[in-house]
């Protein structure tokens, strides 16, 4: 983690607020949880049949399966991976897995191998409850998932990438973190890499509207000062939001804004 510099300064007497931009007032959100469904749903893998005998997932171990319309993709132990997927009433079908190429020591390595051949054998599905069991042509599981936790922004993320005002997404420099925290009371602060801010916001499953934001008024110099007005006004432009494997969009209409990682 990218540690924050802090510039010492005479303007670090200045502690005036100022508002940024206008938005939406601090409202507490809250979402209603609602039952699994194959699609639209991020699942985490619990366990694995070994010789019709299902076994927990290793300590340390994260497989993932997330399926939107005709794609599916997640984490299998070690990289991250896509295979085209054929949903049917009944059956379901997954293609030759794509993925990335890093490598890991075992057992990640040997178990995802083992994970991504697993999936070449379903045929089918079951939802039940929280549960999603993938079924070989015996009927037997041989994975099995259950529902990741109800999305949501309350929390804390460190940022990846921001909008920088010029139909462009950046990472942020060196040496600059710019942080949020989203509060259940519908409160927000954070780091924009030189000064603390602020605010308020609301959100519903899939809307969010941020500000406006106050933010202290020391001088950093830039790229820090840019970045951190770029930020800013990333957050406050932001209209959707979306988690896709534990990263937060922040978007305005197509145009990402600001996307997140937790910390």
């Amino acid at each position: 983690m990218r540690q924050i510099h802090r510039v010492a300064g005479a303007t670090l007497a200045a502690t005036l607020l100022i508002s940024l931009a206008a938005g939406a007032s601090a409202q507490s959100p809250a979402a209603s949880p609602t039952a699994p469904t194959l699609t639209g749903t991020e699942w985490n893998l619990v366990s694995t049949s070994s010789a019709g005998t299902q076994t927990p997932v290793p300590a340390g171990i994260t497989a993932t399966l997330q399926i939107d319309g005709t794609l599916a993709a997640g984490t299998s132990g070690c990289n991250r991976y896509m295979a085209q997927v054929t949903s049917m009433d009944p059956g379901l079908v997954f293609g030759d897995a794509a993925s990335t190429m890093m490598a890991c020591p075992d057992p990640q390595m040997s178990f995802e191998t083992a994970y991504l051949a697993a999936l070449k054998t379903v045929t089918d599905y079951a939802i039940a409850d929280q549960t999603l069991s993938l079924l070989d042509a015996s009927g037997s599981a041989v994975l099995v998932y259950q529902a990741a936790p109800a999305a949501t922004v309350v929390g804390a993320w460190v940022v990846t990438g921001y909008n920088n005002g010029k139909q462009g997404v950046e990472s942020p420099p060196d040496g600059v973190v710019l942080t949020a925290d989203f509060s259940a009371d519908g409160s927000v602060s954070g780091n924009g890499g030189c000064n603390n801010f602020n605010g308020g916001y609301s959100y519903t499953d899939t809307t969010i509207a941020i500000g406006p934001l106050m933010s202290t008024m020391m001088a950093c110099g830039d790229p820090k000062d840019t970045v951190e007005q770029q930020y800013l006004a990333a957050l406050q432009n932001a209209t959707s939001w979306s988690i896709t494997s534990g990263a937060l969009e922040l978007r305005n209409g197509d145009a990402l804004q600001v996307s997140f990682a937790r910390p």
